[in-house]
């Protein structure tokens, strides 16, 4: 079974990173990392995952914005599970699952899209009270055009 990361929100949303025998360090700078994610919420040296036994475990390297393990932010090393989402500060999501599989990938990125679309619909929400709220304002004569 091969394990690996997938970026399921953040730059490069769908890039994989397959998982081997050695570390591997996560983080912003491709001299401190040696899986880079170009973002200025990551940290030089991010996180660590490691092989453990027959799965992998992560662990936070002292980040600036912190890690966490399904919204659980990580103090010590975390043995990770196939569908677990790792959030690297606030603006990338990691998924950590099995690259053997075919439709893996999409499966992942559904769960990144699922919550921008929530964010979406939130952002579209507020546009549109905005609008009704300009349209309002603009239908009401000005207060100087009602005095006279």
């Amino acid at each position: 079974m091969e394990m690996g990361l997938i970026i399921v929100r953040g730059p490069k949303t769908g890039q994989t990173f397959k998982l081997g025998a050695q570390p591997v360090v996560v983080g912003r700078e491709s001299q401190a990392a040696d899986f880079v994610i170009a973002d200025p919420a990551v940290s030089r040296r991010h996180a660590r995952f490691s092989r453990q036994g027959s799965t992998y475990a992560v662990e936070d390297l002292d980040s600036t914005n912190g890690t966490s393990v399904n919204s659980k932010p990580v103090v010590e090393p975390v043995t990770l599970t196939p569908g677990d989402l790792i959030d690297l500060g606030t603006a990338v999501t990691l998924s950590y699952e099995n690259l053997d599989y075919a439709n893996v990938t999409m499966l992942a990125l559904d769960q990144g899209k699922m919550a921008e679309m929530v964010d979406d619909i939130a952002d579209q929400e507020l546009f549109q009270k905005l609008q009704e709220h300009a349209q309002r304002r603009r239908r009401k004569p000005a207060p100087s055009e009602q005095a006279s």
